[in-house]
C-alpha cells in the first residue's frame, strides 16, 4: 500500500525535484499550486502526510496549516 503525500508549492523547479524524488517509491505524490488548493486537496484526498511551502499565493502556507489542523478530517495529519 502506498502512502500519499500532498505537496503544496508554486514553485515548478521545487515541484519538479520532490516529483523526482519521489517516483520509483512507494509513495503517491499529490500535488497543489497554492494554498487553496492545497487545502481542498488535503480535504478531499486524505493524504497521509503534507509538505507545505509556507510562501503561496492566494492563502500563506501557514494560513493553509491552519486551516487544515482546525478541520475534522485533517486536523491529525502530519504538516
Amino acid at each position: 500500500m502506498s502512502l500519499k503525500v500532498l505537496y503544496v508549492e508554486d514553485n515548478m523547479m521545487n515541484m519538479r525535484l520532490v516529483r523526482k524524488m519521489l517516483t520509483n517509491t512507494d509513495y503517491k505524490l499529490i500535488e497543489a499550486w497554492d494554498g487553496r488548493a492545497g487545502v481542498e486537496t488535503a480535504i478531499r484526498e486524505k493524504p497521509d502526510v503534507i509538505l507545505m511551502d509556507v510562501n503561496l499565493p492566494g492563502i500563506s502556507g501557514y494560513e493553509a496549516t491552519q486551516i487544515l489542523k482546525q478541520h475534522k478530517d485533517t486536523g491529525h495529519i502530519p504538516i
